[in-house]
């Protein structure tokens, strides 16, 4: 009677359970790195400087990071099973065909977003928070986080296939390092009192992360392959979309002129 279930006893194997948390420690030291880094800054920023200009930076990354997250989260969702599937099955074809749709289905989703948001800063801010009298430096922080946020953004791509390929030792690294540097920045700065300089220690910890990991899958995919998708699939469409807002924005000016 006291023996234990045959479909339970697996769970209460102590050496196999010693080996699944030995295997598993990259991935806790890539997803605490990444948590630390992202939501101990506020509480830096509270120990250095008043609870005001804390706040400031509360709202500025919170305009930053929430939308480019609810427009880009969702394809991050949708193509990352699919992503790992093809990995697992060593299927080249999938590979190519979901890399592709996922990074020309993301490019627009961030950086459209992201220039309007930084462009329209000054309208939309006060729409958020009427009366605010720190409109103008919330601005300020916002699009300097925006332009950090969306350039990570753009990376979503090499940290979804870097996952799928169990890459954990040099995301474990990455994201330690990373979240130590940016951290130690953030209180040097805030220690300073200058909430643009942590702002932009972050858009510097986005950028890093993200060219680090494109990088990386270079390794993966062998040179070739990793040029010419990162020319065709990143750097040529989004150089294209950023002279579109940029056209439209100088006919936008010129017709507000006439």
């Amino acid at each position: 009677s006291g023996s234990v279930p045959h479909r339970l006893a697996p769970l209460l194997d102590r050496p196999a359970f010693v080996r699944l948390l030995v295997r598993c420690k990259p991935v806790m030291i890539y997803t605490l790195g990444a948590a630390a880094a992202l939501n101990l800054d506020k509480s830096i920023l509270a120990a250095f400087l008043p609870i005001q200009l804390t706040g400031l930076y509360f709202l500025a990354a919170t305009y930053a990071m929430v939308p480019i997250g609810i427009l880009s989260g969702p394809l991050n969702q949708y193509f990352a099973p699919r992503v790992a599937h093809a990995e697992t099955r060593g299927d080249q074809a999938a590979r190519w065909h979901l890399a592709v749709m996922f990074q020309l289905l993301l490019l627009p989703a961030v950086i459209l977003p992201a220039v309007v948001l930084i462009r329209q800063a000054p309208l939309l801010l006060p729409l958020w928070l009427p009366g605010n009298p720190d409109i103008v430096q919330i601005s300020t922080l916002a699009s300097v986080l925006l332009t950090g946020t969306a350039i990570g953004a753009t990376g979503y791509y090499p940290t979804t296939f870097l996952i799928a390929v169990a890459d954990n030792g040099f995301l474990a690294r990455l994201s330690a390092i990373s979240a130590v540097l940016v951290l130690a920045g953030a209180a040097i700065w805030a220690a300073a009192g200058s909430l643009a300089s942590v702002a932009t220690c972050y858009a510097v910890f986005h950028t890093f992360g993200c060219l680090i990991q494109w990088q990386r899958l270079r390794r993966h995919w062998g040179p070739l392959a990793h040029r010419t998708f990162l020319l065709n699939c990143y750097l040529v469409p989004a150089a294209a979309l950023l002279l579109a807002c940029a056209a439209g924005a100088v006919t936008a000016a010129f017709l507000a002129t006439r």
